[in-house]
């Protein structure tokens, strides 16, 4: 049997756009299967 490797589900609470989109181009260049969520107001 192949075991299958989970992505991970990151929920990211920050009202900065800025901060959200250097924290999803920094998520996105490594190699991590991953689910994105973004909120402004935690």
């Amino acid at each position: 049997m192949v075991k299958q490797r989970k992505g991970v589900t990151i929920l990211i609470a920050d009202d900065d756009e800025d901060d959200r989109l250097l924290l999803k181009e920094a998520l996105e260049e490594n190699a991590l299967s991953h689910t994105l969520h973004f909120v402004e107001d935690g």
